[in-house]
């Protein structure tokens, strides 16, 4: 897990690096730069590169540390309303998100909190733990159920680490060697909540007919890397699609096959494009760094890519 915030099941390069360290230092000489002649962008301090939030949602955080109804454009009871909700691979892109729903004249309301899934839980009755990944669930689809029972238009998009949970539902399992891939207790049971819960989200939200786009999965660092002359935090430097966005045509069928219980014609909002071609996954383009730490885009980057949720907007009555 991220040591700055929870984002669930996926550990930071250096402990694999400790045991891949000789192999990396021969291949030092093969390391692949980013793009010729780019750089950050100057004004843009890459380790602060994250999502602006109201104060009131996160706390002097950067993503909110406790279940929260977030609202990240002034709310309007006549207006049609997006609802955000994942774990912080949804939270990385409220900027684009935000740029589409105010263009849109749109309301824009977000449930994220770190390293707990979009799942469905029993929302007969609040779960009893407030700070919960439980009651971020929970507060989100009663905030569904009740918009899409008034007279506003609603749509929701879901996000999260998809493949992250995915792969670690396999390597969690491999009893004591889980902790030198980061699998502690707490992040086993975010694991086993993925595995039980997720795949239900999906026709809960089809019986309440709401609409609902889902994000696919984002490009990550992967676990090893070459040295970067470019920078390492971030990592700066191109990798492979393949290692960047693993399992890709795994997930993208499971997403798939999920999305058939929604209600609709769910789209599959995929943004890989617009950093990554064939083969590679670019660390740095336009001047902008891809990547804000292993495991998330920078808000710069996410800034640029409004035109992959225009469609959902669009959508809206």
């Amino acid at each position: 897990m991220d040591p700055r915030h929870a984002t669930g099941p996926a550990p930071h390069r250096a402990l694999t690096r400790i045991v891949v360290g000789v192999v990396l230092a021969i291949l030092a000489t093969l390391v692949l730069q980013g793009p010729a002649g780019a750089s950050p962008a100057a004004e843009v301090d890459p380790s602060q590169d994250v999502p602006s939030l109201p104060q009131e949602c996160i706390r002097y955080a950067i993503i909110p540390p406790v279940p929260v109804a977030c609202h990240l454009t002034p709310y309007r009871a006549k207006r049609p309303t997006v609802v955000l909700w994942g774990d912080s691979h949804a939270w990385q892109y409220i900027p684009a998100v935000r740029n589409a729903a105010i263009a849109r004249g749109a309301n824009l309301t977000a449930f994220v909190l770190g390293g707990c899934p979009p799942v469905k839980v029993p929302i007969d009755r609040a779960p009893r733990n407030p700070k919960s990944c439980a009651t971020n669930n929970y507060l989100a689809m009663k905030y569904v159920m009740r918009l899409q029972r008034g007279d506003q238009d609603v749509r929701v998009l879901l996000g999260s680490h998809w493949a992250g949970y995915r792969r670690a539902a396999r390597e969690s399992t491999i009893g004591p060697l889980a902790p030198l891939f980061g699998y502690d207790e707490t992040t086993q049971g975010k694991v086993e909540l993925f595995q039980s819960s997720a795949a239900a989200l999906f026709p809960a939200l089809g019986r309440v007919g709401v609409d609902v786009d889902v994000i696919g999965q984002t490009a990550t660092v992967p676990r090893l890397t070459l040295p970067c002359a470019a920078g390492e935090e971030p990592y700066s430097c191109d990798v492979l699609r393949s290692r960047a966005i693993y399992d890709e045509d795994e997930t993208e069928a499971w997403l798939r096959e999920r999305m058939q219980d929604l209600a609709g014609t769910p789209r599959l909002i995929d943004v890989n494009s617009a950093y990554c071609g064939q083969i590679m996954c670019r660390g740095i383009q336009d001047g902008i760094h891809t990547f804000y730490d292993d495991l998330h885009l920078s808000a710069t980057r996410t800034d640029t890519l409004t035109r992959f949720f225009e469609p959902s907007m669009r959508a809206l009555r």
